[in-house]
């Protein structure tokens, strides 16, 4: 399988022209056959993929994609006991009525003022949302939650537990089947073209899907239109500055040429969010996958073709994690992935609006 490409020479946000920054990068995950390319931008430092695959052609380098194997085709079973497991519990139920709003089922409420003062730690956010970065929302009776490249539905399963109405899009059929067969609805498609009513939306969460897409540009607008004003957008991609990526370079596991188009580091990302329209971003990096990047990662430096399989655990994976945890502990953009919270303007000047929308000449 060698498909038609296709050269992208410019930054789409800047229109400078991009440096080289590898040449003849492959599909060392799968192993599918192709030769494409990486450039940067000198003034931003957005990185993109060219050459690269015409649209037409890309759906066979998802052929055998994580997403097709995903045993999400039932809700999830009982977790096994765990050790302080009923303590955890609890703790987690605390911050997630007291501090997200999710009465979460429960009718003792007593701690949940304790919950609100915990849930100020991102740490101890993170644990009470199951590791979920920024993704899980503050609670709104009767809204609507969109999740776009849902995959198998988890997500959204967890969030229509916490009382969400919720909907997918996902492109993948195979993955959508699943999800439909969990009772959700999800919108089986590329993003781009399915309809959804303007202004219906309340959160809409990205895990992983800006980096597939041929144009960012549109599909953030669309977002942007979708929600209601005051409405939030979470968007998590790999991050161009980890310490991954400086560590590893064409080796990165999340550089994944080619379904992976673009490359964002904060301040690109910070960027495409603020030419949409979007006000209130908040952006850090997480070093929650350090540890699985870096045993991927390593594969690919062997010559390894790992597919769909979990890498083996390697030497240094836990050095290289604390080192990414430090750094991010003390402020450091080296974390694995970007995680960008940002919102839809209750109220804004048309000019201004108009203004941001109009594309680069």
């Amino acid at each position: 399988m060698t498909g038609k490409t296709e050269r992208v020479e410019a930054c789409i946000f800047c229109r400078t022209a991009g440096s080289e920054l590898y040449l003849h990068v492959k599909d060392d995950l799968y192993g599918h056959p192709g030769d494409f390319g990486e450039l940067i931008c000198p003034v931003c430092g957005l990185i993109w993929l060219s050459p690269r695959p015409v649209r037409e052609d890309m759906g066979a380098y998802y052929r055998h994609y994580y997403t097709h194997w995903s045993a999400a085709d039932s809700p999830p079973l009982v977790e096994p006991r765990r050790l302080l497991g009923g303590l955890r519990d609890m703790i987690r139920t605390m911050i997630l009525c007291g501090y997200y709003g999710y009465p979460h089922s429960h009718s003792y409420h007593a701690l949940c003022v304790l919950g609100k003062t915990l849930g100020r730690l991102r740490w101890m956010r993170l644990r009470a949302t199951n590791e979920s970065k920024g993704l899980v929302p503050f609670c709104t009776k009767g809204g609507l939650l969109l999740d776009i490249g849902c995959g198998g539905g988890d997500f959204l399963w967890a969030m229509k537990r916490l009382g969400w109405n919720v909907l997918g899009v996902e492109s993948d059929p195979q993955a959508s089947a699943l999800a439909q067969r969990r009772g959700l609805r999800v919108l089986s498609g590329p993003f781009e073209e399915v309809e959804i009513p303007g202004e219906s939306v309340d959160h809409i969460t990205m895990n992983h899907v800006i980096e597939h897409v041929y144009n960012p540009i549109a599909v953030m607008d669309k977002c942007y239109h979708l929600l209601k004003p005051g409405g939030t957008v979470v968007v998590c991609t790999p991050n161009a500055g980890s310490l991954g990526h400086r560590r590893f370079r064409t080796h990165w596991r999340p550089l994944e040429p080619p379904r992976h188009l673009y490359c964002h580091s904060p301040a690109t990302m910070r960027t495409l969010l603020q030419r949409c329209g979007f006000t209130c971003i908040r952006i850090w990096t997480s070093p929650h996958l350090a540890a699985g990047m870096y045993d991927a990662s390593v594969m690919l430096q062997k010559g390894i073709v790992m597919g769909t399989q979990t890498p083996p655990r390697q030497k240094g994976r836990r050095w290289f994690s604390v080192k990414e945890r430090t750094g991010c502990a003390l402020g450091l953009s080296n974390g694995e992935e970007i995680v960008a919270t940002a919102t839809r303007p209750a109220f804004v000047l048309r000019s201004t609006q108009a203004e941001l929308m109009k594309p680069e000449t």
